[in-house]
């Protein structure tokens, strides 16, 4: 029993709608277009947040070392002009050792993107 396009029922000739191929043949040039493009997003979102850390690293050594240089060994705790991040200076004695601590936080955020430490001998 062969069928033809032509005994078939009125009904199934005059359906309107897609084909299970071409709904497939959609799909995949979605998945070609879209698979690259949420690549580049998620790669820009990373650069982004580098470009934070390396940031924020900087502004640690900056303080790290303006602490050394001047041997200010107290807590600081300030936020720069820019109103970008929080800069937070802990210091601790132990008899003739310092112990300093620099961790550098995005605003409004509180948790440090860096953190730097260092053992000094206290003068």
């Amino acid at each position: 029993m062969r069928r033809t396009f032509a005994r078939m029922p009125a009904t199934w000739r005059d359906e309107s709608g897609f084909s299970i191929i071409e709904v497939l043949v959609a799909l995949a040039l979605l998945l070609v277009v879209l698979v690259p493009l949420s690549g580049f997003g998620l790669k820009l979102m990373g650069e982004h947040h580098n470009e934070r850390q390396i940031e924020a690293l900087q502004l640690a050594r900056q303080e790290m070392e303006r602490t050394i240089l001047d041997e200010s060994y107290r807590d600081v705790e300030r936020t720069t002009s820019d109103e970008r991040w929080t800069i937070r200076k802990n210091v601790a004695r132990h008899d003739e050792l310092v112990h300093v601590q620099v961790s550098v936080a995005r605003q409004p955020a509180d948790t440090a993107l860096v953190q730097l430490q260092t053992l000094r001998r206290a003068r």
